[in-house]
């Protein structure tokens, strides 16, 4: 879950993604509540409150980008070689193409 912000997961987020975050379970259920910090918990609950909700379309880009961490946040200080830098010098790399062989694509 540390790849996502939990302050920025939805109601409708926890609904479609919740059992593959290992929030929920298939009963759409807290999974391992005792696991929680109470106030984590006490949000946990008001999210997976299904009662009376309407599901809305869900796209997993959508969630990545809304969710996931803003280098702009985190970065407190940077520099290369000497010159500062800010989040703008610095470019997203998703985790298959990280694993990747460095040739894969290339001629030859």
């Amino acid at each position: 879950l540390n790849e996502f912000r939990f302050s920025k997961i939805t109601r409708n987020d926890l609904y479609h993604v919740g059992e593959l975050l290992a929030l929920l379970d298939h009963r759409f259920e807290i999974s391992r509540p005792q696991l929680a910090e109470p106030h984590v918990l006490a949000a946990l609950r008001d999210k997976a409150n299904f009662r009376n909700f309407k599901a809305k379309p869900f796209s997993m880009a959508e969630f990545y980008n809304r969710t996931g961490h803003d280098l702009a946040e985190m970065l407190l200080q940077c520099s290369f070689r000497g010159a500062g830098c800010t989040a703008r010098n610095f470019t997203v790399v998703s985790v298959r193409a990280a694993e990747m062989p460095p040739n894969v694509g290339a001629p030859g």
